[in-house]
């Protein structure tokens, strides 16, 4: 999946939200973290972790891949 592309960090999100609200914690816990990748001009995010409790966090691995023509 990301065998042409190239690593460009580690990117993490977290949310504060968690309990009956986790499904917009872990959203909003990757919008965090895509942003950051967007800064480090990752085109993919493979996730490793995303997972609520008290709180939200999401957490992966930020690539720049070539888009296909």
């Amino acid at each position: 999946m990301v065998a042409r592309c190239t690593f460009v960090g580690y990117v993490s999100g977290t949310s504060g939200w968690s309990g009956i609200a986790a499904d917009a914690g872990e959203a909003n816990a990757q919008n965090e973290a895509r942003e950051k990748a967007a800064k480090l001009g990752a085109t993919d995010i493979v996730w490793q972790t995303v997972h609520s409790g008290w709180g939200s966090t999401a957490n992966g691995n930020a690539y720049r891949c070539p888009r296909a023509e």
